[in-house]
């Protein structure tokens, strides 16, 4: 059950972050027409800021480390995580996760790799790589925990062309944006993410920081994140960010059914630019 939520939020700055309905955008090449995201490291000060079920979970809140580097044929991403879960009838919980990334900008390619642990011993792992093929359909296949392969639906996208889509739709005055993409965060395959894409704001008002990063334009984009059954009358989760238009995110806040977790920026900084030579 927390396992997900860890995932969740892997997320929310993987899928643009972390994204009714619109027609889904073609997504072999979208991220050659949006615009190019920053370099940067952050952290996040996660804290809970709703509990649904008083008596349960008592308090959420750790911290979030976030790096995303442009490696001129290719974006990664480095993201870590620990968050203590406090409970009203049993002892606290630790839990720490670690994901990587690796998203060739042709969009044809991805490989990713996720450890998760709760009180420092291993409970989930996955590790794998992902293809597009021309047809815009696209398989992952994983290596942990077992061998596996999961088809992945016509038109997907990975999390950087997400974001950027995201991005380029809400400057082209576009009010939702639905879409299915694939990060690797956990072994469910593609999830389907609907988006509503808000008016320009400010840099979030929780940011503790001044930084040129988060001067730019911002919108406030609210996506709801449906998993594998069809029959879902509700959403796993939703989460608000504050998304800037180079690829930052100021703020977020994620709700689940029984608590919501805001996630508050208390450092960024720039990441060198890639030195690529002419022919990338």
């Amino acid at each position: 059950m927390h396992f997900a939520r860890t995932a969740a939020l892997t997320a929310a700055l993987t899928m643009g972050v972390a994204v009714a309905s619109a027609a889904p955008a073609t997504a072999v090449a979208p991220a050659a027409a949006a615009t190019a995201p920053a370099p940067h490291k952050a952290i996040y000060q996660m804290t809970m800021v709703q509990s649904k079920q008083p008596g349960q979970i008592v308090n959420v809140s750790g911290r979030m480390y976030y790096e995303w580097r442009d490696g001129c044929d290719a974006w990664t991403t480095d993201q870590k995580f620990a968050l203590d879960y406090v409970y009203a009838e049993q002892n606290s919980t630790r839990f720490n996760s670690h994901y990587t990334a690796w998203e060739s900008k042709a969009g044809n390619d991805y490989s990713f790799a996720v450890k998760r642990t709760r009180d420092g011993e291993l409970v989930e792992e996955y590790r794998g790589t992902a293809k597009r093929a021309k047809a815009g359909v696209g398989t992952a296949k994983y290596v942990k925990p077992e061998p596996e392969s999961l088809d992945l639906p016509k038109d997907f996208f990975f999390p950087t062309s997400h974001t950027m889509s995201l991005i380029r739709k809400a400057n082209e005055g576009q009010k939702i944006f639905n879409a299915q993409m694939f990060d690797g965060s956990d072994g469910e395959g593609a999830v389907e993410v609907n988006a509503v894409l808000g008016p320009r704001v400010d840099k979030d008002a929780s940011a503790q920081i001044q930084s040129p990063l988060i001067e730019g334009p911002a919108r406030k984009i609210r996506m709801a994140f449906w998993g594998a059954d069809p029959n879902a009358a509700l959403p796993e989760y939703e989460m608000t960010l504050t998304l800037h238009d180079n690829g930052v995110v100021s703020g977020m806040r994620i709700d689940y059914d029984d608590f919501s977790i805001q996630g508050r920026l208390t450092a960024l900084d720039a990441m060198p630019a890639a030195k690529c030579s002419a022919s990338k």
